[in-house]
Formats: structure tokens, sequence, C-alpha cells
């Protein structure tokens, strides 16, 4: 791919993981953004939790059974997200980490990437 600028590869991957939320959760986060910098790309995804996962986590041990689900959930999709961020961004993805605040219910992250982002932008290799 080649990008006109990291805001064009944020928007591209902003659409990817709110896709991707979708398929896995059955409805979208509310809101959804992606900030990258140097080789580093954080995401957050506000109004995460679905009407279910919104009562199990009142229920007695529900917010621990929630945050095992959801770490089971995304440790089995960790491998196809970092192949597909590596295949929409053209750059090797080194290593992603998801976290769950149920108290603020968003789901955030990061990802790392084996290059500097804005110097393959500005030398045109992605």
């Amino acid at each position: 791919m080649w990008w006109k600028s990291i805001y064009d590869l944020e928007k591209e991957l902003r659409k990817y993981f709110i896709r991707t939320h979708i398929e896995t959760f059955g409805k979208g986060p509310e809101d959804m953004w992606v900030k990258i910098n140097r080789n580093i790309g954080t995401f957050l995804c506000s109004g995460t939790l679905t009407f279910l996962e919104e009562n199990l986590k009142n229920l007695p041990d529900g917010p621990e059974e929630l945050l095992r689900l959801r770490k089971k959930i995304c440790g089995n999709l960790e491998q196809r997200v970092l192949s597909d961020i590596e295949s929409i961004s053209g750059i090797k993805v080194l290593h992603i980490v998801f976290g769950l605040s149920m108290e603020e219910n968003v789901l955030y992250g990061a990802i790392l990437f084996k290059d500097n982002v804005e110097d393959m932008l500005k030398a045109g290799t992605i």
C-alpha cells in the first residue's frame, strides 16, 4: 500500500478495528480512535461491551469471568489481527497487546511496528 499520510493509515486501521469488533462481538464500538507515533500505534474502542457483557459484569464473579472470556477471544484473534495489520500497513508488526477496562467500557491496546512508520512514509516505502 502507498499511504499519503499517517492520517490515511490511521483511518484505514480504524475501519479495520471497527469491522473486526462487529464480526467478533456482534456490535461496533461507540467510538474508535487509532494514533500512530514513530513505530507504535495505539488504539481505543469505547462502548465495547455488549448488552450481555454489561449484565455479566454485575454478577458475582462476573468481572473476572468477563475478563477471562475477553482475554481468550483476543488471544484467539491475535495472530489474525497481527497479519491483517501487516497487510493493511505494509509494515512488519512485532507485537500487539490488548486490554479491557470494564469501569470505563473500553478496549485498548498498542501495536509495535518493526520500523518507524513516519520514516517509511517519508521515504515512500509504504
